[in-house]
């Protein structure tokens, strides 16, 4: 591929996300949530993918693309032996040294505008949650299915169903080495945005009272039934290994898993979100008004 050519389609990337307004909000989301390089937009800039030249690349793959810290898993029915032969051919010859991680810095209770041409307020919000390899991780995954898990999840009920705020509106996690992160999403009318932004604050805010047997059990059976799909996908758990490694350095058993879910009571779950309420959010809209 030559240097025009890849330069044509990263730009087109960038550019893509004009037509994609949920994607250009979720970038302004983490990049105004990391005070560190960790919500850099992978797309990179305009401006950052005009100074590129063949030999900047050249240096900086050299750089960066190491055996150290890189990692290849790969799940299905396959030699392992032969696999591990082709590991070798092909990656081998890489060399170099350790680039160290910058330490993660966060910012929190801060609200900005992306102006946009857009006939919808695309509404986002940030919360720092547990990580991955830290106590709280499970129940923070039982607090996500009961927000936005099944069909009669809270946000959907309490924004969409009774009030008829937004077209869309969902809750994700995300998680990289020491944080995990909650980002809540609504697409609405721009009249209806405040109001929308006030009703997902009280919802969030409301976990901390806890949550019904009813509600634990369907986020409990949610995220089993889940895992048990999950056991049947070679590409989605080839992509698990991959962040158990980075993210613990080791792989979790689907059967540890299982059990850290299956451990967990509505008592735990709630004494954890009394203990952990859901305050000063990062908040960023897109559209063409700025929120008072």
């Amino acid at each position: 591929m030559t240097r025009r050519l890849a330069l044509a389609q990263a730009t087109a990337a960038l550019e893509g996300l004009q037509d994609a307004p949920d994607s250009l909000l979720f970038t302004a989301l983490n990049e105004a949530y990391f005070a560190s390089p960790h919500g850099r937009s992978p797309f990179g800039t305009l401006k950052g993918l005009a100074r590129l030249t063949s030999r900047s690349v050249r240096t900086d793959f050299k750089r960066r693309c190491t055996p150290h810290g890189s990692l290849i898993a790969a799940s299905g029915q396959l030699e392992a032996d032969r696999f591990a032969a082709l590991v070798g051919q092909y990656f081998g010859a890489l060399s170099g040294l350790i680039i160290p991680e910058p330490a993660v810095q966060t910012r929190a209770g801060f609200y900005q505008h992306v102006q946009a041409d857009s006939a919808q307020t695309q509404i986002g919000l940030i919360y720092p949650v547990p990580a991955l390899d830290t106590t709280g991780y499970y129940e923070s995954r039982i607090m996500l299915e009961v927000l936005s898990g099944s069909q009669a999840n809270r946000l959907f009920e309490a924004v969409r169903e009774q009030r008829g705020l937004a077209y869309s509106v969902s809750a994700s996690t995300g998680y990289g080495r020491g944080y995990g992160t909650l980002e809540v999403y609504a697409a609405t009318a721009p009249a209806r945005a405040r109001e929308t932004l006030e009703v997902l604050g009280v919802e969030l805010a409301k976990l901390a009272a806890g949550m019904s047997a009813e509600e634990f059990n369907r986020a409990q059976i949610g995220i089993l039934t889940s895992l048990a799909l999950f056991e049947e996908a070679p590409s989605a758990r080839a992509a698990a290994m991959i962040r158990d490694t980075r993210l613990l350095g080791r792989v979790r058993p689907l059967e540890e898993i299982r059990g850290a879910v299956e451990a967990l009571t509505l008592e735990n779950v709630n004494a954890w979100l009394a203990a952990h309420p859901l305050e000063r959010p990062g908040v960023v809209t897109l559209g063409e008004a700025a929120l008072e």
